[in-house]
Order: structure tokens, then sequence, then C-alpha cells
């Protein structure tokens, strides 16, 4: 058979003899019995919104690909700070001079409720004083904010320390920088104020 009379004979198959589907696909029955499957037919139209929806997925997928482990990094980071910050504050209260030791920077700078500043050793020197004490600290309202190797931490913290035999309790807003560096976190730089009434 000629490949002209080979189509025409495939033309000639009437319209009830084509089955829905044959393994998913249609499927058309020769004359001789024979079936043979027709290629799928694929719209032609696609609508713009289904190409914007498509474009949008794309590039969301892409940019949480590319900024993820950013985000988690600081995420990361964001948890570190503030176990270090609960750290310190149990630190103090512990008269734990070796951690304090390895988590003040050796330039940290500390500026005091009065404006007065003082540095690590003075901190340090503070809480191996016998006659001083930290009691109680309740830290309240701890914000933690990550912008690449800095942090800063800010909140609201009640002290109870004796001095000399005498107890006081005081309510301070506090801000607290930290700068990753030698592959630690460590404080640079921290400034208390009271809060009146």
């Amino acid at each position: 058979m000629s490949p002209v009379a080979h189509v025409r004979a495939w033309v000639r198959v009437p319209r009830e003899e084509v089955s829905p589907t044959f393994l998913g696909s249609p499927f058309l029955v020769r004359e001789g019995g024979q079936g043979v499957r027709l290629p799928a037919q694929r719209s032609k139209k696609v609508s713009k919104r289904s190409v914007l929806i498509a474009s949008l997925s794309i590039a969301l997928a892409v940019l949480i690909g590319i900024f993820n482990p950013h985000l988690n990094a600081e995420t990361d980071d964001s948890a570190q700070i503030k176990k270090l910050s609960n750290d310190y504050a149990t630190a103090l209260l512990n008269r734990d001079t070796k951690f304090l030791d390895s988590t003040l920077a050796p330039a940290e700078v500390n500026v005091g409720t009065n404006g007065q500043l003082f540095d690590r050793q003075a901190l340090i020197a503070k809480i191996q004083d016998p006659s001083f004490a930290y009691k109680k600290i309740d830290i309240a309202d701890l914000v933690v904010q990550v912008i690449g190797p800095m942090a800063l931490t800010r909140g609201t913290a009640t002290v109870t320390t004796e001095a000399s035999g005498q107890t006081a309790t005081d309510n301070f807003r506090f801000i607290r920088i930290w700068q990753h560096q030698a592959g630690k976190w460590q404080v640079i730089y921290f400034q208390a104020t009271h809060i009146q009434g």
C-alpha cells in the first residue's frame, strides 16, 4: 500500500470507531481490527495567569533556596545570643569569672547607670569582691537583633544586689552589643539606665 493510500485508509475510519482511551491514551481502531494510538492533543492556549503563577512559583523557590541558609544562620545566631544572655546573668550570680573572661571582648566597654565608664577588668574585679554579690537577676522583654557579625540585645532587668550587707533592688533598661570574632560571640559594649518610678 502506498503512503497516500495508507493515509486515506485512516481518514475513512468512521468517528465512532475511536475508543475513548487505551492505557490512558486515545486509541484509533483501524478497519482490519488493529489499533494505533493517536497522538495526544495538547491545548495551544496557555493563559497568562498560568504563566504568571508558574513564573512566580519558580522565582519564589529560587529566592528561598538562595536566602534560606542565611535566614537559618540568623535564627541560629539569635538562639545562641539568647542563650549567652541567660548564661551571662547566671555567671554574674555565680561569680563565674571564667565565663565572663571568655565572653567579654578584650576592649569591652561598660557604661554604668551613673554614666561612668568601666572596662572588663573592673567588672570582673567587682564580681570577685566578697563584699558585693548579685542575688537575683530577672530579665524581661529581651530582644535579639543579628546583623551579620554584630548582634544587639536589649531589654529590662530587675536586679537585686548585696553590698556590705545592704540589699537593694533596682529596675534597669539595658543594651548589650555582641561581635562574632575568633569563632565566638563576645560582648563589646554594655549600657544600663535606671527605670524611674
